[in-house]
């Protein structure tokens, strides 16, 4: 797909999702500290009002991002997850979630860990809104295209 300046909303968005998910093909490998990191997807994701997330688990870790509208978190003590909400699920860990009332747009970060970590399920998932300014750079890394493009997305992550 040609990008010009005719471009449509959902031109773009198709658009920022291939860069998105273009970082794990690019750049899938990293250490932190004594951990490797693989990722294994990197994905932009929208849904419905009213939309759910049965329960389910993976054979990974997923870090979930909530970008823009919210959700609802059932576990032990419900919880309503906001712009900066994120949440971490550990391999084989259950889970579920449902779109609020407003579309919910989130960054979905699938990863294996070498040496694996114990990720316990919160009580309260953390929100921080300084994770926004994280995503848009990233987002705005990858919109852009430049050469390094996808070092520097995830510098911003590291």
């Amino acid at each position: 797909m040609q990008r010009g300046v005719q471009e449509t909303a959902s031109e773009r968005w198709w658009w920022l999702r291939q860069r998105c998910e273009r970082l794990f093909h690019d750049q899938p490998r990293f250490t932190v500290g004594d951990y490797a990191m693989t990722l294994e997807n990197v994905a932009l994701h929208s849904m419905r009002p009213g939309a759910t997330v049965p329960p389910h688990s993976h054979s990974y870790y997923e870090l979930l991002v909530i970008v823009q509208g919210g959700a609802a978190y059932p576990g032990a003590a419900p919880q309503a997850l906001q712009p900066g909400s994120m949440m971490l699920h550990a391999p084989y860990t259950e889970h579920s979630w449902a779109v609020a009332a407003h579309t919910c747009v989130y960054c979905a970060v699938q990863m294996t860990l070498d040496p694996a970590v114990a990720v316990p399920v919160p009580s309260v998932w953390p929100a921080d809104p300084a994770v926004i300014a994280m995503c848009r750079h990233i987002f705005t890394e990858a919109a852009e295209g430049r050469p390094g493009w996808t070092m520097r997305a995830m510098a911003a992550v590291l």
